[in-house]
């Protein structure tokens, strides 16, 4: 069906949908391989983006009615002016306007995925990706033995955190995708490469997205498909009872990582979190008595060490932070989500993004998908926000690549810019 409209259309239709399919597959499969993919289709689809809205009146009085658009577009503009007022300035506004950009080029991205072509490319895009992205991970791992691993952190293309918290999101949002595919060839080998990418998240160490993913996956589980639980849980008791009797040094090395996420007697980067936490709702409380701008318009992204460092210099001293936690603590960031946007971004900033996040799980619990393909990807929507929301406590996650990750996931499934036929 999809071949025959494509060639029915004229040579410039055609060429044009050619362009679009061919940037969103290659963008969609840049999100698990490589930072200079997403750079360089992302600018392509700003590009598109604004040629669009000058040469296109039909285009430009329908997208700019969508809610996403005109306040992601507010978002965006909120950023730049309240980076101007911060005490960043103009340092701190250039960074926010190249890592907010996803403000401005997910909700047309989204837009373009109202297209079944479109849909098709960016789903194959993604698998196609993370098939690569765990070939090189696999490879990552021979290269050390499986009979020599004794705990190492197994990454891909990215960096052990974001490779962490990226296969977290990946695997929610195929979630119920892999549960809504009839074709049981499909299911068994999309089924291949959700087990794969599953112990390469177990193997990367990265123990938020871990618990993130265990707890919107039994909550998936219960709420939507509560008849494959009993099967679930057979399957883990299996592949662990395998694992502590084929390779116990393995089996003792993955218990010890995920037994240290409530360790607060020894874990020191688990104290140094509590203690940035702390600190950074004291530096909030000091700006907000002594610093009311700062306060509302933050210090700047980019900009966080110095203010933060002499606070905790002035009210309690650097050195006996250290030392206390030997030397975790972070005077970059605060690794939490919401203290992070507080303190860097400002109050203002935060009430936007709240805001922001409400509409959209006001829009999701709304939501009635045509059919079984948009109902699983609305649930898949739901799962990759709940996650994102959960990474957001014990990590930083506003404004990265990995934030682009989830960004597209949920906007792919929301259905935000929906077109009605």
């Amino acid at each position: 069906m999809l071949i025959e409209r494509f060639v029915q259309m004229s040579w410039k239709k055609r060429y044009a949908v050619f362009v679009e399919m061919f940037v969103i597959f290659v963008f969609c499969a840049s999100l698990l391989t490589s930072k200079a993919g997403i750079n360089v289709f992302s600018a392509l689809l700003v590009l598109y983006l604004i040629i669009r809205s000058i040469v296109d009146s039909s285009f430009r009085a329908q997208y700019y009615r969508f809610r996403l658009v005109q306040y992601s577009l507010c978002l965006y503009i909120t950023g730049i002016v309240v980076s101007l007022l911060s005490l960043g300035g103009l340092a701190s506004t250039g960074s926010y306007l190249t890592k907010s950009l996803f403000l401005v080029y997910l909700p047309f991205l989204s837009y373009l995925l109202n297209s079944k072509s479109n849909q098709k490319a960016a789903i194959n895009g993604l698998l196609i990706g993370l098939v690569v992205a765990l070939i090189y991970a696999f490879s990552n791992l021979h290269a050390i033995g499986i009979s020599s691993w004794n705990g190492q952190r197994i990454e891909s293309f990215w960096d052990i955190g974001r490779w962490g918290e990226i296969l977290c999101y990946t695997l929610l949002f195929f979630t119920p995708i892999v549960a809504s595919v009839k074709s049981i060839k499909i299911r068994l080998a999309m089924g291949v490469v959700f087990i794969s990418a599953l112990l390469m998240l177990v193997l990367s160490g990265t123990r938020g997205p871990l618990l993130a993913f265990s707890i919107v996956f039994f909550f998936y589980l219960l709420v939507f498909n509560r008849k494959v639980l009993p099967i679930v849980f057979f399957l883990i008791l299996v592949g662990i009872v395998s694992i502590y009797f084929s390779n116990p040094g393995m089996f003792d090395a993955i218990f010890e990582r995920v037994s240290s996420i409530l360790n607060f007697d020894n874990q020191y980067s688990n104290l140094a979190r509590l203690a940035m936490w702390e600190y950074a709702l004291k530096f909030s409380f000091y700006n907000l008595v002594n610093e009311p701008s700062v306060f509302l318009f933050g210090v700047g992204l980019d900009n966080l060490f110095v203010p933060l460092s002499n606070y905790v210099d002035s009210v309690y001293g650097i050195e006996k932070m250290n030392s206390l936690v030997q030397q975790q603590f972070s005077y970059r960031d605060h690794h939490n989500t919401v203290l992070n946007l507080l303190n860097i971004m400002g109050f203002v900033y935060l009430l936007f993004c709240i805001v922001g996040v409400l509409l959209l799980l006001k829009h999701l619990c709304k939501l009635s998908p045509m059919d079984s393909k948009e109902q699983a990807l609305a649930i898949s929507s739901k799962l990759v926000l709940m996650s994102f929301l959960c990474i957001g406590i014990p990590y930083s996650n506003e404004m990265s690549y990995q934030t682009v990750v989830a960004i597209f996931f949920i906007f792919f499934g929301a259905q935000l810019t929906r077109v009605k036929k």
